[in-house]
């Protein structure tokens, strides 16, 4: 609901609730804003103090050490309607990791309108399952690569934010027999999404990015495009001629999912 705006002709207030037992105040004009840690899986919201509604808004930031930009929500109302839009709250869905500069900008009339900034130390740290590759013989937990994103559905999610994509530092080998299918494992989840492919490592000509793929080898991938389905269960044939493998996995557990990336080694036995 929508309460009145404040009979005094002050502008509403702006704040950041969820990430701390007060809410935090956004920063006007030119002032540095103080730090403020946003832990990911929790909810945290932009709202008006009061409950005054905007009628628009636009709500985005950057990261302060790469200066990538994110948007998060935004409405324009050119004709100022207030009938059209009306908002008093917005939930931060996808955070990256890291220093992140988030501006809100609200419109609550023809002529107020007010803008304020925060700076978040966005953190991560949230379970990222295991995944094992099994073959009739041996098993071996895959070694994740960063760049992990969480979702949920009532709380902010967000993404590792990773400027390279270094491989891991030690990637398990699972010995197999020629034509020997290995299958995907992530307990405790539902797998409603995966690929894989296989190449090798070049991190001489690419070391921020050192994985390649050869000779498009793409092994398989399969997505659910229905929530109510079964289970998918990842199975792929490994190539001698791509040894280390790549495999992308979106996982889900009740209302949370989870998607990234880990690597294993194959080792086709005679």
């Amino acid at each position: 609901a929508c309460a009145p705006l404040p009979a005094d002709g002050v502008s509403p207030e702006v704040v950041l609730v969820g990430v701390s037992p007060e809410p935090v105040h956004g920063t006007q004009g030119s002032d540095e804003p103080p730090v403020t840690t946003v832990q990911l899986g929790t909810r945290v919201e932009i709202r008006v103090t009061g409950d005054a509604c905007a009628i628009g808004w636009r709500i985005g930031g950057t990261r302060v050490d790469s200066g990538d930009e994110w948007w998060f929500d935004e409405a324009d109302n050119p004709t100022n309607d207030p009938f059209r839009l009306l908002q008093n709250r917005w939930l931060l869905r996808d955070l990256p990791t890291g220093l992140f500069n988030l501006t809100a900008t609200t419109q609550f009339s023809v002529d107020t309108t007010v803008t304020n900034r925060w700076r978040l130390d966005v953190r991560g740290g949230l379970e990222v399952p295991a995944v094992r590759v099994v073959a009739p013989d041996q098993t071996v937990t895959a070694s994740r690569a960063c760049g992990a994103y969480w979702g949920f559905a009532e709380a902010t999610g967000g993404s590792e934010y990773c400027d390279t994509s270094p491989l891991p530092s030690v990637i398990p080998t699972l010995s197999v027999a020629p034509g020997t299918p290995v299958r995907v494992d992530v307990p405790g989840w539902t797998i409603s999404g995966w690929s894989a492919s296989c190449g090798r490592a070049d991190e001489t000509s690419s070391p921020d990015y050192p994985f390649v793929t050869i000779d498009q080898c793409e092994l398989g991938y399969r997505y659910a495009q229905d929530p109510s389905a079964p289970a998918l269960v990842p199975v792929f044939l490994p190539r001698a001629s791509g040894p280390l493998v790549q495999i992308w996995l979106s996982v889900s557990r009740g209302n949370d999912t989870v998607n990234w990336s880990v690597f294993v080694l194959t080792s086709i036995g005679s």
